[in-house]
C-alpha cells in the first residue's frame, strides 16, 4: 500500500513527541503539531501549471526553504550545490528504473532511500544537515522528474505517497544510524571508565 511507511513513521514520531519527549523541550508542541498536520494534509493535492502536486510536498518545500535562509552565504551556497547533485541523483534513479528496471533487485523505495542516505553522508557529517539535504534534494528531484514525464505525456503526481515513503525511510535511516553511533560512543566511554576503575583497584 502506497504511503504505509510514511504513515507508520509519522505516527511513531507523533507518539514519541506527544508522550515521551521531555515536556520542557521548547519545540515539543511545534513538532507534535507539524507531524499531525502532515498526516492530515497528506491525501490532498493541488493543480498548478497542469501538474498534480501534493499539498504536503508544497508545504514541506516552503518550510525547508525558509529554514535554509538562516544559513550563511558560503554555507547556503554549498548546501544548494549539494542539493543540486542530490536532485540529479534522485531523478537519475527514477529514470534508470524506467529505462532499465532489471537492476531494481528489491523494493524500489528502500533502494532509493539507501542511495540518498549514502549521498547525504558523503556530503555532510551532521545528521540535521543530512536530513535537510535529502528533503530539499528529493523534493526538487521529484519536481524535475514530474516535468520530464510531462514532456512525454505521462501522468505523474509530484509528491506521491511513494515519494514520502522513500523520504521517511531515508530520514528514519539517518536517525537510526546516528542513535546507534551515539549509543556505541556512550558504551565505549562507559567501558573506558570501568577499566580505569579496575586499574585503580589493582
Amino acid at each position: 500500500m502506497d504511503g504505509q511507511f510514511f504513515y507508520w513513521f509519522t505516527w511513531m514520531l507523533w507518539i514519541q513527541t506527544t508522550f515521551f519527549l521531555n515536556k520542557k523541550h521548547k519545540n515539543r508542541l511545534n513538532f507534535t503539531i507539524l507531524l499531525l498536520a502532515a498526516i492530515i494534509v497528506s491525501p490532498y493535492q493541488i493543480n498548478m501549471f497542469d501538474f498534480n502536486i501534493s499539498l504536503l510536498l508544497a508545504c514541506l518545500y516552503i518550510g525547508v526553504f525558509f529554514y535554509i535562509n538562516i544559513f550563511r552565504k558560503k554555507t547556503l551556497l554549498y548546501f544548494l550545490l549539494s542539493a543540486f547533485f542530490m536532485m540529479l541523483a534522485y531523478c537519475s534513479f527514477h529514470l534508470l528504473s524506467i529505462l532499465d528496471p532489471i537492476w531494481i533487485i528489491f523494493n524500489k523505495e528502500w533502494l532509493l532511500s539507501i542511495s540518498l542516505i549514502i549521498v547525504a553522508r558523503l556530503i555532510y557529517k551532521e545528521p540535521t544537515k543530512q536530513i535537510l539535504l535529502i528533503i530539499f534534494g528529493s523534493v526538487n528531484g521529484d519536481v524535475l522528474y514530474g516535468i520530464l514525464l510531462k514532456k512525454y505525456q505521462y501522468s505523474y503526481t509530484i509528491g506521491s505517497m511513494n515519494f514520502f515513503d522513500s523520504l521517511l525511510i531515508s530520514i528514519a535511516g539517518i536517525i537510526t544510524f546516528y542513535t546507534v553511533k551515539l549509543s556505541l560512543l556512550r558504551w565505549e566511554k562507559y567501558v573506558y571508565i570501568m577499566e580505569k576503575e579496575k586499574q585503580k583497584l589493582l
